[in-house]
């Protein structure tokens, strides 16, 4: 279990950064697509 534990948070410090990117990656697609969608939404 403690092993499991220390395994975890190994991952977790290892992963963190690039979870992190990846959220940022995402966010910045949402907001392009949303502007996208806004933009659309005033042209028509």
């Amino acid at each position: 279990s403690t092993a499991f534990i220390r395994m975890f948070c190994l991952v977790y410090k290892y992963y963190k950064p690039r979870f992190v990117e990846l959220k940022l990656k995402v966010m910045k697609g949402a907001s392009f697509n949303f502007m996208l969608l806004n933009f659309h939404s005033v042209i028509s």
